[in-house]
């Protein structure tokens, strides 16, 4: 069975910890709920029910929020919205992200790079 990995905020410290869980579901495969955190910091290391709360790498966007599971998949976020504002690249926002997204995509990338640079904006 495939396991999934996500950067979270660690429940005990609020510092950046890893939530495992197994894929569940038979056509679109999704981490289950379920899983374990370890926190290198505290050394928190429990079984945990995830939400999206607990998401370490969050960008507020209106009255949404970006979700990135690991700091690779933020990368990939920044570098999809940078582009698609380079270019300018005519598409249909309701087909992958919502329209606010693609609307206040340099805000996106502004904040993902704030992240990058080491700062953080989960509260």
């Amino acid at each position: 069975m495939r396991e999934v990995t996500i950067d979270v905020i660690c429940p005990n410290c609020a510092n950046k910890a890893l939530f495992n869980s197994a894929y569940e579901g038979n056509y679109v495969k999704s981490p289950s709920k379920n899983g374990k955190v370890t926190c290198k910091s505290c050394g928190f290391n429990a079984p945990f029910i995830f939400s999206n709360k607990y998401y370490f790498y969050q960008i507020p966007v209106g009255n949404k929020i970006l979700y990135a599971r690991t700091l690779e998949d933020l990368i990939v976020l920044r570098n999809y919205f940078q582009k698609n504002f380079i270019n300018a690249e005519a598409r249909d926002p309701e087909l992958d992200f919502p329209k606010i997204f693609y609307i206040r995509r340099k805000e996106i990338v502004k904040k993902i790079n704030v992240v990058l640079e080491g700062k953080t904006l989960h509260n």
